[in-house]
């Protein structure tokens, strides 16, 4: 009976290590992320990318985090374009899903970790399968993430809310690929096998041999 390949081989060790360096190097240069989402937000408006954000991407967004807000806090809202109004004990609370607040950073960032994840020797099934799952994670992280904003500011208070909002999205966000990548490598990614030979027998004509 033939054993069943390794999850991983050596050769994706050396990215595994890179990839969590890099984590690391991220949340070291936590203070300076207002300014780089300052830079990414002058060159979204700059080459006019934004306006595909504010059309499509922030309304949709908006719906999603009804539905959020619904199903899993138990908060009743609606969504009007980009505004969402919704109703707590202490009364209604509207805010706005804004362009720059929907997280199209954080798949910037993920596109940039894919670079080096998948540098190792990976079937190419499991690398599609590796950066779809990536793509739907951190868009689904993005939604909680808002609506998590908006129920702590409906629930208690909307100071506690703007904290939340402005401090913890990167930390959830760093989390998420952390945990992301420890379950690629560990259960998505399948290193390429060499192509078993196959043993056959040979008939060799009368005369020939």
């Amino acid at each position: 009976m033939k054993k069943a390949p390794k999850r991983h081989d050596s050769n994706s060790f050396p990215d595994y290590i890179w990839i969590l360096a890099a984590i690391v190097a991220f949340i070291l240069a936590l203070p300076f992320t207002i300014t780089i989402n300052d830079f990414l937000t002058t060159v979204a408006i700059r080459t006019g990318a934004y306006e595909f954000i504010v059309v499509y991407i922030a309304p949709f967004a908006a719906q999603m985090v009804t539905v959020i807000l619904h199903y899993v806090f138990g908060l009743s809202s609606t969504a009007y374009g980009t505004l969402l109004t919704t109703s707590g004990v202490n009364g209604e609370f509207t805010a706005a899903i804004v362009w720059n607040c929907v997280g199209w950073q954080s798949l910037l960032l993920y596109g940039l970790t894919l670079v080096v994840g998948l540098k190792g020797h990976f079937t190419r099934v499991s690398k599609i399968l590796c950066v779809l799952i990536g793509v739907e994670g951190t868009v689904m992280i993005n939604l909680f993430r808002m609506a998590t904003v908006i129920a702590i500011a409906v629930v208690w208070s909307p100071n506690i809310g703007l904290a939340f909002h402005e401090y913890a999205g990167t930390v959830i966000l760093l989390l998420w690929l952390t945990g992301f990548w420890l379950a690629a490598y560990k259960f998505i990614l399948q290193p390429r096998t060499s192509k078993s030979v196959t043993e056959t027998t040979t008939v060799i004509p009368k005369g020939l041999e």
